[in-house]
């Protein structure tokens, strides 16, 4: 048994909250935020309004919100895009990508997303 855990430094957090965090990601993202519950999350990507393929993600269901996992590379540019929608939506997008990391927790070939606080 491999008791393993490692950081994947290529990823980011950002977190969306709200009354309209769960209508506002419905009508932005590819995959039906309903199958996302506290035991299942979701692959899903961002497009343009053309449907043009721009980010992908995975969606986390977390309290009353949700992670978005997505490339470190690209969290600055997909919360900036995240906020150009959000006009009078009630909801807050974070940037926990300096208060959070992913990590991986692994036997061989399994692993399983967790996001998991720096002390």
């Amino acid at each position: 048994m491999n008791n393993s855990v490692y950081i994947l430094e290529d990823r980011a957090i950002l977190y969306i909250n709200g009354l309209d965090a769960k209508d506002f990601l419905q009508n932005l993202i590819s995959n039906d935020i309903n199958k996302v519950t506290d035991e299942s999350s979701c692959f899903a990507s961002l497009l343009t309004p053309q449907g043009k393929f721009l980010y992908e993600f995975i969606v986390i269901k977390h309290k009353s919100g949700y992670f978005i996992d997505c490339e470190k590379s690209q969290s600055e540019e997909i919360f900036k895009q995240l906020n150009l929608y959000k006009i009078r939506s009630k909801v807050e997008i974070l940037n926990l990508s300096n208060e959070f990391v992913v990590a991986s927790f692994g036997m061989k070939n399994i692993y399983l997303l967790r996001v998991q606080k720096i002390f």
